[in-house]
């Protein structure tokens, strides 16, 4: 007969249950970062909740919480070794406070990944009725319904949101296409699963129907890696079949066969030459982040310190493949991502704790007799290795690697049996109730035991009950208000208003992305004249408080030198952009903005080198040549200047300033019918602005078409009517 569970093991479940089927839903559309930090918020809060009353369970039960004993030997060092390698490598990493907290677009540090390993230790350890896992696959199969649901309306062009995004916009409650591929790959064998244990027909109808739109929805991305780990998935699938039908060296040799194809596809790609697209992306970044890891093999960089170290590498050609505005924050690669972020130690470590797990889940579903169990242990491992597949191409977000860690607690505990399969119903407290804290108690030889948690219970004086307590009471005392306050802190950043950001990083301080957005809005407001002087303080302030927090993340140093050379202080905006291309060397923008100092200082050939070296960098920078086209103009080299504006058009066929720039260089050439057509080809673009009828105005007034001429001006004045140039010209067409 099953004991009633107790009041803080609901609560463990309940955490978990809301974690896969709210998890993928949550998002926060009035934030600034809408989509990973909202989800990693509720991840710490949940986990802070579980393991608050997991706590708490060591003082209700008269259980304590001490290590493992031996005889759990590999098992307990897996757990231990893999928060250790983390913590070691945010020790030592380039910037400590970045991988704690982790990036502002991921938040992905050290604190989430302990969440991670904290969720899987507490579904191992709570994990032991069918029941539960009926319930946690159908949380996740239905916890899927709407994102799937989403993502089919914006596939229709239906979204009523309209999130700006580049590529696919099938990106549903995940933010990228390529995020909601990778969920759909875990969910899909699960909701499969869930599927197979329903009662009736009626539900198993349902699920079909459910499947049938997440397969639609996977399609619809057009995230191939997540195609492949789906692929890889339903192979999984296919050789359990193989196996439970005996046919067990074929299923062996088979996925051996499957393996190395993987091991050699990733081995060659980069080899690979005229790849493009992102297939062509991923090699390049592959090939650059080797040197990097060579550098620091045994603990990495850090966590999330990714996009702070390649920037020293980045390698220029990688512009043509995906654009020069994206940050590369990823090696798209779980095997590079873990080299470069905890180093060799963290790699071993990551690999020690998911094989034992799915060690532990292959060996339960060769041992199972219950067909449901095979099922469910057949349909985790598959969404695992699939989720793995899909990986080495990508990398995980929350989302993704919570609902992970989740399958690989599920394949640790082995899919519990059913009562009366269960060799031994687990400790019993006072009145014959069962304790809330500790695994079942297996046998090291029973195929179910897979991992033992990191934790035990073991009978414990006042002083351990007390200690639980007061633990459990900080947890969330420290982290429920702390995530809150994250979270009103990125609504209140996602303003233009100045006071709004302020109050965003007062909320949270130790965010340098908050700094740097505060900096921006008061060098506006000084290029508006709204209190200039005290504005640039302002900005200045917050470019202090953002170096202080990431002195080695380039953009702090390009608003440095943006901020100075819009100030005046030509030496220490040249000492900026030293630093910031010292930092990024690959980066065409930057060398166009120290172009751009250059040319405020009248350092015109010096301007000259940075536009030309920015060219160099990136032939497809159409404002570089633009500006080039400017300061050849200002030298007087007219055929130097209608070139770069040319090559701006190439790139940029909707640039207004090259249009008029154009059309400047024919006037000085004398070639007037040119000019008109290029002032009226700006004008095409940017309709609003009164210089361009100006310009055309006095260029068809020396063609003598003063008609002509006179009525664009008079257009201009629509729009500005006290604009000094149009008046006087509207004053000389009333002679």
């Amino acid at each position: 007969m099953n004991e009633m569970p107790s009041p803080g093991a609901r609560i463990i479940e309940a955490g978990w249950l809301l974690l896969a089927a709210g998890l993928p839903l949550w998002c926060a559309p009035w934030g600034r970062n809408p989509f990973e930090l909202p989800k990693a918020l509720l991840l710490w809060i949940a986990i802070a909740v579980m393991g608050a009353a997991w706590l708490a369970g060591c003082r209700i039960h008269d259980a304590g919480c001490t290590a493992p004993d031996a005889k759990h030997g590999v098992s307990s060092t897996s757990s231990i070794l893999y928060p250790v390698s983390c913590l070691l490598a945010t020790l030592f990493s380039v910037n400590p406070l970045l991988s704690t907290q982790g990036s502002y677009d991921r938040v992905q540090g050290t604190i989430t990944l302990l969440c991670y390993l904290a969720l899987f230790l507490l579904v191992m350890d709570r994990l032991r009725e069918p029941a539960q896992t009926h319930r946690l696959l159908a949380a996740i199969a239905w916890g899927s319904a709407p994102v799937v649901a989403y993502g089919l309306l914006q596939a229709a062009g239906l979204d009523p949101l309209g999130w700006r995004v580049d590529g696919s916009p099938i990106i549903s409650t995940l933010g990228r296409s390529n995020f909601l591929g990778a969920y759909l790959v875990l969910v899909l064998p699960l909701t499969l699963a869930a599927a197979y244990l329903a009662r009736d027909w009626p539900r198993r109808a349902a699920y079909a129907a459910l499947i049938a739109g997440q397969l639609a929805c996977l399609l619809a991305t057009t995230a191939r890696a997540a195609w492949l780990g789906a692929l890889a998935a339903g192979a999984v699938l296919v050789l359990a079949w193989a196996w439970q039908r005996g046919y067990r060296r074929l299923a062996v040799v088979s996925g051996l066969v499957g393996l190395a194809g993987l091991m050699a596809g990733l081995l060659a790609l980069p080899l690979l030459p005229g790849l493009e697209d992102s297939i062509g992306a991923r090699a390049t970044i592959w090939r650059a982040t080797l040197p990097l890891i060579a550098a620091r093999p045994l603990l990495g960089y850090g966590p999330e310190t990714f996009a702070q170290v390649f920037t020293s590498v980045f390698p220029p050609e990688l512009v043509y493949l995906q654009g020069r505005a994206v940050l590369v924050d990823r090696a798209h690669n779980l095997v590079l991502d873990t080299l470069a972020s905890t180093g060799a130690l963290g790699l071993l470590a990551y690999m020690a704790l998911v094989g034992t797990a799915l060690t532990a889940g292959l060996r339960a579903l060769a041992h199972a007799s219950d067909r449901q169990a095979r099922l469910v242990l057949a349909a985790g491992l598959a969404a695992a290795v699939g989720y793995l597949v899909e990986a080495q191409f990508s990398f995980p977000v929350t989302t993704t690697a919570t609902l992970f860690w989740l399958t690989l607690g599920l394949l640790a505990t082995g899919a519990p049996p059913s009562p009366s399969q269960r060799p031994w119903s687990g400790p019993t407290g006072a009145g014959g109730r069962e304790r809330f804290i500790g695994p079942q108690t297996l046998d090291s030889r029973d195929p179910r035991s897979g991992i033992s948690p990191l934790l035990q219970p073991s009978p414990a004086g006042g002083r351990s009950r007390g200690m639980g307590d007061l633990l459990a009471a900080l947890l969330l005392l420290i982290v429920v208000p702390a995530s809150l306050a994250l979270l009103a802190a990125d609504a209140y950043a996602n303003s233009t208003d100045v006071a709004a950001v302020q109050q965003a990083t007062t909320l949270w301080p130790t965010q340098p992305a908050y700094h740097l957005h505060l900096s921006w809005l008061h060098l506006q407001l000084a290029r508006r004249g709204d209190n200039p002087a005290v504005a640039l303080q302002a900005a200045e302030a917050a470019l202090d408080a953002a170096q202080r927090l990431a002195p080695g993340d380039y953009r702090v140093w390009a608003g440095y030198g943006e901020l100075y050379t819009e100030w005046g202080r030509w030496a220490e905006a040249t000492e900026a952009y030293e630093q910031a291309t010292a930092l990024f060397p690959g980066s065409a923008m930057l060398h166009t903005g120290w172009g751009l100092c250059y040319v405020a200082q009248g350092r015109l050939a010096d301007a000259e080198a940075q536009f030309h070296q920015a060219i160099t960098l990136d032939n497809t920078d159409a404002w570089a040549y633009r500006y080039l086209g400017d300061m050849l103009l200002a030298q007087g080299d007219l055929a130097g200047a209608e070139r770069a504006y040319r090559d701006a058009l190439r790139w940029a066929p909707a640039m207004t300033e090259a249009h008029q720039g154009l059309g400047h260089v024919y006037c000085q050439q004398g070639w007037l019918d040119a000019a008109l057509l290029a002032y009226q080809s700006a004008l095409d673009t940017d309709p609003n602005n009164p210089d361009l009828y100006l310009d055309a105005a006095r260029c068809a007034w020396n063609l003598g078409q003063r008609d002509q001429a006179c009525q664009i001006a008079a257009r201009g004045l629509l729009l500005i009517p006290n604009h000094p140039g149009l008046l006087e010209f509207q004053a000389a067409c009333a002679q």
